[in-house]
């Protein structure tokens, strides 16, 4: 199944995260139809956009939660470096945690 965070490498203390840049654009993408139904008042466009929502809460937000709980909790700790763009499709977003082991728990390799 896609998923919003992959696992590039993971071994030698750490896990390389990337982010998939279709996110950042899907959700802002949604955010410009809502707000064009709304401007042009077309109610075809808020059930799309209301769609796209749902959509994206179902992919991107629920299977991205145990990922982004690791990297806050490795953020707090200071053991996280982050290099990339959430635009960029050539350098995509990608954060790589210091680990004990625990932090992949759960988290597929796809």
């Amino acid at each position: 199944m896609w998923k919003p965070y992959t696992i590039v490498r993971d071994g030698a203390g750490q896990v390389e995260y990337r982010y998939a840049t279709v996110c950042s654009y899907w959700l802002y993408g949604t955010i410009a139809l809502l707000v064009a139904g709304m401007l042009l008042e077309n109610p075809p466009l808020y059930y799309l956009a209301f769609a796209s929502i749902a959509g994206y809460f179902a992919l991107v937000t629920l299977p991205g939660f145990k990922v982004a709980a690791a990297i806050k909790r490795a953020a707090k700790e200071g053991e996280i470096t982050m290099r990339g763009s959430r635009w960029s499709w050539s350098k995509p977003l990608t954060f790589v945690v210091q680990t004990t082991g625990s932090e992949t728990d759960g988290v597929s390799k796809e």
